[in-house]
């Protein structure tokens, strides 16, 4: 209704009122990378999160901020891969912005950066040689319990040949191991697993020695 406040006159006309829903929003997953040197700092791609947050929805855009006034605002949006800036664990906010009617909703996200192994200092492995082809059979097992015993949050260690082997988990030794592709002496890589498959790779030294050996009742003529 609208009146004349003088005349009195008046006249009506209709008002439509739409309310819009927001987006769909859930909790994500918790995301977890690998610390690579032991700072708790790691590199996330937040868009690989897209199809995740989104559920399905379709006509809608996701950003990501590290703070909800940033997330309600819509600034300062998280462009390229993201570094956590508190160490070991960090939750930033997601929005999820319909493209049409602009409405709006957010959600957080928690970051966690899991810790490696850390390397343990290996002494090199020796073993006789007893027909001089500088090969020797060295038992890893040893040098596995020694680990496990040392860093108890370690689940996994393995012996490769090759660092490609090592970061790709292929080509496992067996523990009951001969150093034949390569005489004399041999460096393997140790792989150290943790439950988060979380690794880091370390080097063990191995090395046939050949000895000339004398039995206690035996003397040599020139003696």
């Amino acid at each position: 209704r609208l009146e004349d406040d003088i005349t009195f006159c008046f006249a009506t006309t209709t008002l439509e009122l739409i309310v819009n829903p927001i987006p769909e929003v859930i909790v994500p997953p918790i995301v977890e990378v690998c610390d690579d040197d032991y700072d708790g700092i790691g590199t996330f791609d937040l868009t690989a999160l897209d199809q995740i947050i989104l559920n399905e929805q379709t006509g809608i855009t996701v950003s990501y901020y590290e703070t909800q006034e940033d997330a309600d605002a819509a600034t300062n949006a998280i462009v390229d891969l993201y570094e956590n800036t508190t160490a070991d664990s960090q939750i930033l906010f997601a929005r999820l912005e319909d493209d049409i009617t602009f409405c709006f909703a957010t959600t957080t996200l928690e970051l966690v950066v899991n810790p490696i192994p850390e390397v343990i200092d290996l002494a090199i492995i020796e073993v006789c040689d007893d027909d001089y082809d500088g090969v020797g059979s060295f038992d890893l097992s040893l040098v596995q319990d020694y680990i496990l015993s040392e860093q108890p949050n370690t689940t996994s260690v393995t012996f490769h040949q090759t660092q490609e082997q090592a970061d790709t988990a292929a080509g496992v030794l067996p523990l009951d191991y001969e150093n034949t592709t390569s005489p004399n002496t041999q460096e393997l890589i140790i792989r150290l697993e943790n439950a988060e498959g979380c690794y880091s790779t370390s080097v063990q030294g191995l090395i046939a020695v050949s000895y000339t050996h004398l039995r206690a009742h035996e003397t040599p003529e020139h003696l």
